[in-house]
């Protein structure tokens, strides 16, 4: 998925896991902050 949601709003890049995307083109300055919610939600969907 490429575009600006995912950079701005780590809940829609939570949301795009819960649908099984696993790929998601990011800016820079929010790489950190995406990946930590994005591990948060794939560790729960392991659960």
């Amino acid at each position: 998925i490429c575009g600006q949601a995912p950079s701005d709003y780590p809940e829609f890049a939570e949301f795009l896991v819960e649908l099984g995307i696993d790929s998601m083109s990011l800016n820079p300055d929010s790489v950190l902050k995406t990946r930590l919610a994005i591990a948060k939600t794939e560790a729960a969907i392991l659960k």
